[in-house]
């Protein structure tokens, strides 16, 4: 008997699930696009629910440009192939938006020039610094090795400390490049990255 109200339940869920399920297409369209901190169960919830309402206004008002401007007609009362279509065009669409917004932060920047807030989009300090400077570092290990470089690549979170220089070279005591021509050396937190300069 519990499975069949068990069954009963999950029926239930099934509708609320399909109506967000534009929310859960622009949430992965972003974490493809751009990284972000992890989210418990009920975080991506709230997020599908908000999503879903951008999707429905956004959808809502596509809709009446297209027919205001054609002779196409929507169905308003079942689920249509061009309903589903423009819903995922939506979805799609608010996820490339905010992905642009997360990536150049020209909205939070101007409310970060108006005093409303400090915040930036990035995850933690380590990207921030990497996304922000553009400049040749110096990697120090724990074994008092350094090594000079383009980075490249580096690791979306601090804990992994993993970056991958280019144009790279190890340097002596008197800070002398001792590898020519340059080569490439990857890095990660087994190698002991204890610091990194930011050089000119």
């Amino acid at each position: 008997m519990d499975t069949i109200k068990d069954f009963k339940d999950l029926k239930e869920l099934i509708p609320i699930l399909i109506f967000l399920l534009p929310g859960f297409l622009t949430s992965k369209v972003l974490d493809l696009l751009v990284f972000r901190k992890e989210r418990d169960v009920f975080d991506k919830l709230v997020q599908a629910l908000v999503f879903t309402f951008a999707n429905l206004v956004l959808f809502v008002l596509v809709r009446w440009m297209v027919e205001l401007t054609s002779s196409a007609k929507f169905d308003r009362e079942t689920l249509t192939v061009a309903n589903i279509g423009l819903m995922a065009f939506c979805s799609v669409t608010i996820g490339l938006v905010c992905a642009y917004e997360i990536r150049n932060e020209h909205l939070l920047g101007w409310l970060r020039w108006l005093k409303f807030t400090k915040r930036t989009y990035s995850p933690s300090a380590w990207f921030e610094v990497f996304s922000a400077s553009e400049k040749y570092v110096v990697v120090h290990l724990e074994d008092g090795r350094r090594a000079y470089g383009w980075p490249r690549i580096y690791s979306d979170e601090p804990g992994e400390r993993a970056i991958f220089l280019e144009d790279a070279s190890w340097l002596d005591d008197t800070n002398k490049l001792l590898n020519d021509p340059s080569i490439s050396i990857f890095l990660d937190e087994k190698s002991g990255v204890q610091f990194i300069e930011f050089v000119s």
